[in-house]
């Protein structure tokens, strides 16, 4: 063993590459290639045929390989074996004197398969701190024993050391460079809107590249399943094998730990029988684990499959659980855009569902009535009522297509293309002068521009109060006063009616009821807000107030246009013997006593004309939201209740509760333009005795009522689907509810006492989600809470 000490004539031996990289800033390929040659000239100068270098690691008891020169090894830098296992080296590093050696197994694997015979290991220092090692295999013709050889050795050991560790470095500098842009690939694709499984393949092509592994595979727990996301070089059998007996039989623990965990296919404590086996049949020796971790949620794994036993470094293992890291970002902000997604185009269905309802389908229900009506009258040749009825008909159909327009569209009114809402909301006002309101309208201020959003959302607002007080509180008069303030925008509306408690619900159930529910949503989504006093028989004060700045972190408005209906219908002609269809059930001996509820007047009209004409009833009232109802069916004691699902006040379901308590209790049949299964439940469940759709004919709109009456259970051909699970519910109580996957894995959670936050993190979903997956589960089950939830999906078998 020769002592490598320092000495100044080890200054006189030229290398290339110092002068190459003294004060000039280097590009990772410059250095590479600047380190390479340096180790090529200390290869010639020692009469070695082919040498590698290793860097030593103190803090990790490790050497690992960097580079080799003279043979081609292209997983040598991801090579890395500890100080106890590596023999001659480990003297080296721990001695600082280089060595000779005749016999190759003193060096680990697979350093013994290249080198032989003479080998020269020669530690390179730095202030008597080892940074690296050469070892090379010395020429059979060099002469070892002359003390130029020896000069030349010591020589390499003061230059070569500082270039070995800076190409470590380096490479660890290019490890995290190309984690950056692993992150900047996945987050790309997630932003192009890609598939998860697109994402996961890319995620195995990472890990495939940096590990120059073959075989890897993506797995994401479902609830209580693993399910296979994506695979490379494996076939789907095999995944979704490895995914099952995942599901039923992994151990525990194997979730444990926060950093990769490698077995091989004997190891027993993490692998069962059966998952050995499976991997046996495909020639895996072992596996190579990273958990998806968030928080202490575990979410899924990446897997890498072993033909061949392998040791990983330290840094192999923090890349490994850096890339695991990126594909539980990665996963965990696909899903999150999925379900933002999934939930915009649900609130984008409500929003179409609603103007839909409030416009269109009113319109046309209104429209088929009229029309039938007029076909009764054109029977009798009475053609001077039949003209009015068709002109009424024809205003309908052009405001049904102008509402058909602006519903898919989305366009704003074109009023506010020309004029501020201060001048639209006059023209509003106008329209009240001629029903006979008075009306003071009052600007304040300076006025200021808004933007489209701010505009809309005052003038839709003011449309819904306006129209609130033309059509339900019997006002005399209505004042409106705009003032533009520094920082927004107050709107305040009076009127002197009939007025109304603000402390009942005004939230919409999930068929509508959007009214004053949806002005202080329009004012929310623009960080404003709406405050009503109200005072039964002392009129209705409306303030608004929009802010010209939206609110920092407020996300933006998925609220978007309402439409109020403002049709203008000339009055059904009064009633008349009219010859009707031949009805398939005889008629009672005795008039039925109806009460028709619904907030669209020309609907009521229609209606009453063609059940008075066609059918054994008597209108004895009517009614436009659900208290009229109430007080006119305590009244009027009606045998039979026509309840339209949708009106202010909480619409036909709420107006079905209080009908309940009423002595006697009439029959209620709701009727709709568009049905849900929701409301086809409530409605049932709260004794209504039909659900009826407004394009119904009149003979079944009376044969309907007839049937109600005698106690039967009438649905339209529609939703006659829900008597069948109506009836089965009698027969058992465990009543089947269809929830749906992810809607289940909530329940669970729920079940276990898991908090929204806890579901959020445990399901890589956001908090609203959790909220909006909990609002369908209460509907479904008919829950109020989170207890009664569990206990009614315990009765059902659910979970």
């Amino acid at each position: 063993m020769m002592d490598v000490g320092s000495d100044n004539q080890a200054n006189t031996y030229g290398y290339s590459g110092l002068s190459a990289v003294s004060g000039v800033p280097l590009e990772p390929d410059e250095l590479h290639k600047i380190v390479r040659h340096t180790v090529e000239d200390a290869a010639k100068m020692l009469e070695c045929s082919h040498m590698a270098a290793l860097s030593h690691v103190p803090a990790e008891g490790r050497v690992c390989g960097v580079l080799t020169v003279g043979y081609t090894d292209e997983n040598f830098r991801l090579w890395g074996v500890s100080l106890e296992e590596a023999g001659a080296i480990a003297t080296v590093v721990r001695t600082g004197e280089y060595q000779l050696i005749e016999d190759s197994e003193l060096l680990p694997y697979p350093l013994s398969e290249r080198f032989c015979e003479r080998i020269l290991i020669v530690p390179l220092s730095f202030e008597k701190h080892v940074l690296s090692v050469l070892v090379g295999q010395v020429d059979p013709r060099a002469d070892v024993e002359s003390p130029e050889w020896h000069e030349r050795v010591r020589a390499v050991a003061q230059r070569v050391g500082l270039f070995v560790e800076l190409q470590r470095l380096a490479n660890a500098y290019q490890e995290e460079v190309q984690r950056r842009q692993y992150l900047r690939d996945v987050i790309a694709a997630i932003l192009e809107e890609r598939s998860l499984q697109d994402i996961g393949q890319m995620l195995l092509e990472m890990v495939a590249s940096r590990f120059r592994a073959e075989i890897v595979g993506l797995f994401l727990k479902d609830g209580e399943e693993i399910k296979p996301i994506a695979l490379r070089n494996i076939s789907a059998e095999f995944g979704r094998d490895i995914a099952r007996i995942a599901s039923k039989s992994i151990r525990p623990r194997a979730f444990a730990s926060t950093m990769p965990i490698y077995r091989t296919v004997n190891d027993r404590s993490v692998l069962t029988k059966e998952m050995r086996e499976r991997l046996a049949r495909e020639g895996i020796r072992a596996v190579w684990m990273a958990m998806l971790q968030l928080h202490d949620q575990i979410g899924g794994a990446l897997v890498i499959y072993l033909k061949d036993e392998r040791v990983f470094a330290p840094a192999d293992v923090a890349a490994f659980q850096g890339l695991a890291d990126i594909a539980t970002l990665g996963i965990a902000m696909s899903r999150l855009l999925e379900d933002q997604r999934r939930y915009a185009t649900i609130q984008e269905r409500t929003r179409l569902g609603r103007e839909m309802h409030d416009t269109v389908a009113r319109s046309l229900g209104a429209l088929v009535l009229t029309l039938e009506t007029a076909q009764s009258f054109l029977r009798q040749e009475n053609t001077i009522e039949t003209e009015k009825l068709l002109n009424a008909a024809l205003e309908l159909t052009r405001e049904a297509l102008n509402d058909t327009r602006r519903a898919i569209e989305a366009l704003s009114p074109p009023e506010l293309e020309t004029m501020t809402p201060a001048q639209v909301i006059a023209q509003e006002l106008q329209a009240l002068e001629r029903a006979g309101i008075a009306t003071q309208f009052v600007i304040s201020g300076n006025e200021i521009p808004l933007s489209k959003e701010q505009s809309l959302a005052l003038l839709r607002i003011a449309q819904e109060a306006l129209n609130n007080a033309l059509r339900h509180s019997q006002a005399s008069r209505v004042r409106v006063g705009l003032l533009y303030e520094s920082e927004a925008i107050i709107m305040r509306i009076e009127d002197d009616g009939v007025g109304f408690d603000p402390t009942l619900p005004m939230a919409p159930n999930r068929q509508g009821g959007y009214g004053i529910f949806g002005m202080k949503e329009r004012a929310r989504a623009l960080g404003g807000e709406v405050e009503i006093e109200s005072t039964p028989g002392w009129g209705t004060q409306i303030s608004v107030r929009l802010p010209y700045e939206m609110p920092s972190g407020l996300p933006p408005s998925q609220v978007l246009p309402e439409r109020a209906s403002n049709i203008s219908a000339e009055a059904l002609p009064p009633k008349q013997d009219i010859a009707g269809e031949a009805l398939p059930l005889e008629k009672p001996l005795q008039q039925l006593r109806l009460l028709i509820v619904d907030d669209h007047p020309l609907t009521r009209q229609g209606m009453r004309a063609v059940l008075e004409q066609t059918g054994p009833f008597l209108v004895v009232g009517e009614a436009g939201d659900v208290d009229e109802a109430i007080i006119k069916a305590q009244q009027l004691r009606p045998d039979v209740v026509l309840l339209d699902l949708q009106m202010p006040g909480g619409g036909g379901i709420a107006a079905l509760k209080q009908l309940a308590s009423l002595e006697p209790r009439p029959t209620a049949i709701l009727i709709a333009s568009i049905p849900t299964e929701d409301s086809v439940t409530a409605a049932l469940r709260l004794g209504a005795r039909g659900f009826l759709l407004k394009d119904a004919t009149p003979s079944e709109l009376v044969s309907s009522i007839e049937a109600a009456h005698r106690g039967e259970i009438v649905l339209s051909p529609g939703v006659s689907a829900w008597l069948t699970e109506l009836n089965a519910h009698r027969r058992d109580s465990r009543e089947d509810v269809e929830l749906n996957e992810r809607e289940l894995e909530v329940l669970r959670l729920v079940a276990k006492g898991a908090r929204n936050k806890d579901i959020a993190q445990e399901l890589f979903i956001a908090p609203k989600t959790v909220e909006h997956h909990l609002s369908n589960i209460f509907a479904k089950l008919g829950a109020a809470n989170r207890t009664e939830a569990v206990r009614l999906a315990i009765e059902k078998g659910l979970i």
